[in-house]
């Protein structure tokens, strides 16, 4: 089933169009997909390694993690950022966007269609 046909969505856009805020057209070009793929020790704070998120067109990778970082708690949240309240994300940790490192450009960076992010710790040993 493509995204477009999901449930998740299908609630979302109908929820948009109950409290007037868009039409069903106008919610469809509104919304984007992402997938964020997590790395460990995310997988184990929140349970799983794939998330697809639906978000609104023009959404900042920042905005994306802040996002996620509500829905996942203080564990998630304090291995993502080094300070939540000034946006600083954790100098420790690789985000990529469809294969492209973007870790110090979070703030910047606008979510399109299908972007692949990805989210894990630097692989370190000898």
């Amino acid at each position: 089933m493509s995204w477009q046909g999901s449930k998740k969505l299908q609630r979302l856009i109908s929820s948009f169009i109950f409290l007037g805020r868009c039409s069903f057209a106008s919610c469809v070009v509104r919304l984007v997909k992402v997938i964020l793929h997590y790395g460990p020790p995310l997988t184990v704070i929140i349970g799983k390694a794939k998330e697809e998120v639906i978000v609104k067109k023009g959404s900042t990778v920042l905005s994306l993690l802040k996002d996620r970082a509500i829905k996942h708690g203080d564990v998630f949240k304090d291995y993502i950022f080094s300070n939540y309240e000034r946006n600083q994300v954790n100098e420790g940790i690789i985000i990529s966007l469809n294969a492209k490192r973007i870790s110090n450009e979070t703030k910047n960076i606008k979510i399109k269609n299908d972007d692949f992010i990805a989210i894990y710790s630097p692989v370190g040993g000898g």
